[in-house]
């Protein structure tokens, strides 16, 4: 009666080219055979010839397989969803985001996955993105935005704003569902949660309508809000929706009522130009959603 195999690997190589086979052996109940689930050794040749059998020695007890219609169990590979993940970080560094899982988008170090002006006004500081100066006047408004596009997504970011507002406008924000302006060509259009005194919390819809869309509840953006110091924004794009919360307070909930609108793009982060301030951006991560 015939021999059925599984889980075969070789440990054990000869110089007459022949190799030592684990494998587990499933024979049929018969006297003076190993029984099922059982594990032998048997010398196998690299050209594909019959084994030679020293004698088939049991060595250990293997799990035995399924015995419904005499399958042998699956061996299920790799998730094939994961792989296009690993690739990109192994050849970039850059984590390509896995839909329902949290990832980081700054490795804090690099700007893999990001671009824009990193010889003047973007620089990495302690594990932050930072744009503009306190020394003198950001003379524009500059962006640094991701490589790739976002559609449905739970956004994090920690946010800090700090300048001089008798020196100039002190100002920041997160962009979202966003598209790099042909003119200007330092501009981005689209959605922007914004950041910096009297603005904090507001949706702002930048070089588009340019007009505040919505403004979060004053009390709680009181209740919420650090001055000059890090915090965190999440901001939760599904479908036309819109939702935002400043270091776990909603600041505010917009569903976009013009369909001609599209609900995806790039996401960004802004100085605002005008007077000497900086803008940091660190602890960014995504959540894709469906």
């Amino acid at each position: 009666m015939p021999i059925l195999k599984a889980a075969v690997f070789f440990p054990k190589g000869r110089a007459d080219g022949t190799s030592d086979r684990q494998a587990n052996c499933f024979y049929p109940e018969r006297s003076g055979q190993p029984g099922p689930g059982k594990t032998v050794w048997e010398r196998w040749h690299p050209a594909g010839k019959e084994p030679v059998r020293p004698g088939a020695v049991p060595l250990r007890p293997a799990t035995p397989p399924s015995t419904k219609r005499g399958r042998l169990p699956t061996i299920h590979p790799m998730n094939s969803k994961l792989i296009p993940g690993i690739l990109t970080f192994l050849f970039t560094g850059v984590v390509n985001p896995v839909m329902g899982a949290t990832v980081p988008l700054f490795d804090g170090k690099s700007f893999a996955g990001w671009q824009g002006d990193t010889n003047k006004t973007w620089r990495i500081e302690g594990d932050a993105f930072v744009g503009g100066s306190l020394k003198e006047k950001v003379p524009r408004n500059e962006f640094l935005r991701s490589q790739r596009s976002y559609t449905n997504f739970v956004l994090q970011v920690k946010v800090k704003i700090i300048g001089t507002a008798a020196g100039g406008f002190v100002n920041g924000g997160v962009q979202v569902r966003s598209q790099p302006a042909q003119k200007p060509p330092n501009e981005m259009v689209g959605y922007q949660c914004d950041a910096g005194e009297g603005w904090w919390g507001a949706l702002y819809d930048e070089s588009r309508r340019n007009k505040v869309l919505v403004k979060p509840d004053p009390k709680a953006l009181e209740r919420a809000l650090r001055k000059n110091d890090w915090n965190q924004y999440v901001i939760r794009c599904e479908g036309r929706r819109l939702r935002t919360s400043l270091n776990g307070v909603e600041m505010i909930d917009y569903t976009e009522p013009d369909e001609a609108i599209p609900q995806f793009g790039l996401l960004g982060f802004q100085v605002h130009g005008g007077g000497p301030a900086e803008a940091s951006y660190q602890d960014i991560s995504i959540e894709e959603l469906p």
